[in-house]
């Protein structure tokens, strides 16, 4: 009938299978498949098809009606559902690793009461006290999303048979999730880092 570009056929993960077309002089058998291309909303094209199709063929039964977006919506169920659970566990994670860093920062913070009292003291101007505290997450932070990087630079050979259509190199993923890091982690020094930058110099350095 001519020559038509390649397609998938059931799943967006399979390869391209061998397919010809051939002209329907005879009537229709079993395996019969009519694929029909819409301009508008392909759903509204159906009952004129099969009223066509029943005119043609009255004992035709049809075995399976469906847009082309069903299809891809059914055959990527378990990427769906990868996502849903890596968004999941994910924000899990973050909500942890948030903590984690904020009772950290808030402990150390308590630690060198006494040594921010003095610094204020001293003359040291609320932005140098921030800078301070704040120099040693940062670095952990830092120090953390390059082992995250390392780390999934070794996993990406397995990491890309979990993907579709996106590189494990992606720069938008990457900048994506280091960036949503940095949120986090900023989150989770505000608070601390505020709290000592408001030191009573009177009476920080008399706290055991």
């Amino acid at each position: 009938m001519g020559v038509v570009s390649d397609a998938k056929y059931r799943s967006l993960r399979e390869p391209v299978p061998p397919i010809s077309y051939g002209a329907v002089v005879s009537g229709f058998d079993s395996s019969f498949i009519l694929h029909l291309r819409t301009r508008g909303d392909p759903t509204a094209a159906i009952a004129p098809v099969r009223e066509a199709l029943r005119r043609l063929a009255p004992g035709l039964p049809f075995v399976e009606v469906r847009t082309l977006r069903e299809e891809v919506e059914t055959s990527l169920w378990q990427e769906r559902l990868l996502a849903w659970l890596s968004t999941l566990f994910g924000g899990f994670a973050a909500v942890l690793a948030g903590i984690g860093l904020y009772g950290a920062l808030d402990f150390a913070v308590k630690a060198r009461r006494r040594e921010v009292g003095v610094r204020v003291a001293l003359g040291a101007s609320p932005l140098r006290v921030v800078r301070l505290l704040s120099r040693e997450t940062l670095l952990l932070v830092a120090a953390g999303a390059l082992s995250g990087i390392a780390m999934y630079a070794v996993s990406a050979r397995w990491i890309r048979q979990a993907l579709y259509d996106v590189a494990p190199s992606d720069p938008m993923a990457l900048g994506s999730a280091l960036l949503f890091i940095a949120v986090v982690a900023g989150i989770a020094v505000a608070f601390p880092v505020w709290r000592a930058a408001r030191i009573d110099t009177a009476s920080a350095p008399r706290q055991q």
